[in-house]
C-alpha cells in the first residue's frame, strides 16, 4: 500500500481545485477564483513537504525529539525558514561524503526553494500558503475567506482525506472500505457567509454521503492504518528512533528540526550512528 509523497500531492491538489470550483460555482458571493486556484495549488502540492523520513511511520519519534509537528515543518519550508540547501551544509561527515554533499547542492541551486515560486510565479505571499496548511500558526492572512483552510485541512471533509481514502484502500485491496465516489460529494459543495466569514458548506442531501465518507474513515483506520501487525512495527519503529536519538544528543541538537528533511537512507544511518544495541535490534524488528 505504498504511495510516493509527490504522487499524493498531486491527487490532492486536483482534488482541492475540484472542490474550490464547485462551491465558487454555487455560491452566490463574489470571489476571486483564479486568485485562489494558484493559492490552492500551492497549498496542495507543498502540504506534506513537512513529513519526515518513513513519513507517518516515524511521526511520533520525531515530534517527540523535536516538539513540532509535520504541519510545522511544512509551514517553515514554505515560508523559507528551512531550506535542503541549508540541510545539506550542515549534515555532520558521518552521514555524507563531501562528494555526495557538493553533488547535492549543485543539484539544489538548480531547484527554486517554495517561497521563491509563490513569490516570483503566484506573485502571492508564502505566509498565506502556509497558514492554510498549518492553521495553527495564525490565519491573519487567511482572513474571511476560511473556505480556504476547510478545503485542505478541513475537520470533517477535504482534499486530503478524499484522495487517502479513495487510494489507501485501492492500494491495499482493502476495497469495501475505499470511499468510492468523491465526485458527488464534491458536486454538492458551496460557499456561504456567516458573521462576515465565508466558509465552505454541503447541501443537505449530501449528507448521506459525508455519514458513508466517516464510516469509511474508521473502518479504514480499524482494519487498516491501526491494524495490529501495523502498531507493532509503528512501535518498535518509534522506540527504536527515539533511543538512537537520545544517544546523538550532539547530532541531533545541530541537526534539530532539519532532521525532517533527511532521506529514508540518511536517516537509517544515523540510527546505525547510535551506539544504542536496543534501537539496533527494534529497527533490525
Amino acid at each position: 500500500g505504498t504511495q510516493n509523497r509527490f504522487t499524493h500531492s498531486i491527487g490532492v491538489t486536483k482534488y482541492g481545485l475540484e472542490m474550490l470550483k464547485s462551491a465558487v460555482e454555487h455560491s452566490k458571493l463574489d470571489i476571486n477564483l483564479e486568485r485562489w486556484q494558484r493559492i490552492i495549488t500551492a497549498a496542495g502540492i507543498y502540504h506534506d513537504m513537512g513529513h519526515g523520513p518513513f513519513s507517518h511511520g516515524n511521526q511520533n519519534a520525531l515530534e517527540y525529539v523535536t516538539g513540532l509537528s509535520h504541519e510545522e515543518i511544512s509551514a517553515r519550508i514554505i515560508r523559507g525558514e528551512m531550506t535542503l540547501r541549508e540541510l545539506y551544509k550542515r549534515l555532520p561527515s558521518d552521514l555524507i561524503n563531501d562528494r555526495e554533499r557538493r553533488s547535492k547542492l549543485v543539484q539544489l541551486e538548480k531547484l527554486p526553494i517554495p517561497s521563491d515560486v509563490i513569490i516570483n510565479d503566484l506573485e502571492e505571499n508564502p505566509e498565506l500558503v502556509a497558514q492554510i496548511i498549518n492553521p495553527k500558526s495564525g490565519t491573519d492572512l487567511v482572513g474571511r475567506n476560511r473556505f480556504l483552510v476547510q478545503i485542505m485541512n478541513g475537520s470533517t471533509y477535504d482534499a486530503d482525506r478524499l484522495y487517502y481514502l479513495k487510494w489507501d484502500g485501492q492500494l491495499t485491496g482493502l476495497h469495501e472500505h475505499v470511499f468510492k465516489n468523491p465526485g458527488h460529494l464534491i458536486s454538492e459543495l458551496s460557499i456561504v457567509e456567516v458573521n462576515g466569514q465565508k466558509h465552505l458548506t454541503i447541501k443537505e442531501k449530501a449528507l448521506e454521503n459525508v455519514v458513508k465518507l466517516l464510516n469509511d474513515r474508521s473502518n479504514m483506520h480499524c482494519v487498516g492504518y491501526t491494524h495490529k501487525a501495523v502498531l507493532k512495527v509503528e512501535c518498535a519503529f518509534n522506540e527504536a528512533i527515539a533511543l538512537a536519538l537520545d544517544s546523538l544528543p550532539e547530532i541531533v541538537g545541530d541537526l534539530g528540526e532539519y532532521l525532517y528533511l533527511l532521506d529514508d537512507d540518511q536517516f537509517e544511518r544515523l540510527i546505525r550512528l547510535s551506539g544504542d544495541e536496543t534501537s539496533h535490534r527494534l529497527y533490525d524488528l
